[in-house]
């Protein structure tokens, strides 16, 4: 059995046309002058290699999800708590939670962890803040690779998690009280996006800040195809193998009658 079949990859390349919109957009305007750090036309070739790159290091975590599905379940368990099955699934794709919700918390969350793990190099090694530490070097760097590479893994797990938490309809019980309650519905998206951003303007402050905003969209620009990726491939993932899934999440617990 394979984890994607062809008919379902299909499926995921015919609803992810605001990704490919934005990819074209990105090439084209790389190949007159510099966008999202490439200029000429060898942006034909690098704007989508490097969304084929992000994309497959956003999917793979998928192979680990129902892993780290029990792992989260024996440490949410703890405190006479644990994570209960309802009936309220969501697993369609829709424009508002696949193409703008969850692309934006992927940002956020991706510039949040980058702009912290920057923070503690540059306090650890005495690193001088600025462009030079934030924005891809014109020359290539497998440090940097690596290291953006492991945020941007961990980020696709994380969300992955939280996102089928909510699509699959698993509640939160306190067995001592019996109270049931929702994990959170789209995980608060102003939240990790206000945080990623003020913590990407720190470590710039030294730059004009139209600068600054400059680089903020066109590193944006860079990230939202392949969150958008993502968030159309975790759908399909499951609506293809959400309830084998839930029964990682919630260990078989289910919530009898759903409370309003």
């Amino acid at each position: 059995m394979t984890f994607f079949p062809g008919a379902i990859i299909k499926k995921g390349m015919q609803v992810m046309w605001p990704a490919f919109l934005v990819l074209a957009a990105n090439t084209l305007l790389a190949a007159g002058d510099e966008f999202t750090f490439i200029a000429g036309p060898a942006a034909f070739w690098k704007v989508p290699v490097r969304y084929l790159r992000l994309s497959l290091i956003l999917a793979l975590p998928l192979f680990l999800l129902s892993l780290f599905s029990t792992a989260m379940r024996g440490i949410l368990r703890r405190g006479g708590r644990e994570l209960v099955a309802t009936t309220g699934r969501d697993t369609a794709i829709t424009a508002v939670k696949s193409y703008i919700i969850r692309p934006i918390q992927g940002i956020g969350v991706t510039l949040l962890l980058g702009s912290k793990l920057l923070s503690f190099l540059q306090s650890f090694a005495a690193i001088p803040a600025g462009v030079a530490t934030v924005l891809p070097p014109p020359q290539f760097s497998p440090g940097r690779l690596l290291a953006l590479s492991a945020i941007v893994a961990f980020v696709s797990l994380l969300l992955s998690y939280l996102w089928s938490v909510d699509d699959l309809g698993v509640r939160h019980r306190n067995n001592r009280t019996g109270e049931i309650k929702m994990v959170g519905k789209y995980l608060g998206v102003l939240l990790p996006t206000l945080f990623g951003v003020s913590g990407f303007f720190s470590l710039l402050h030294d730059e004009p800040w139209p600068l600054a905003v400059g680089h903020l969209m066109q590193m944006a620009i860079v990230l939202y195809p392949p969150f958008l990726t993502l968030a159309v491939f975790h759908a399909l993932y499951l609506q293809r193998r959400g309830g084998m899934l839930l029964g990682k999440i919630t260990g078989g617990t289910e919530a009898s009658p759903l409370p309003m």
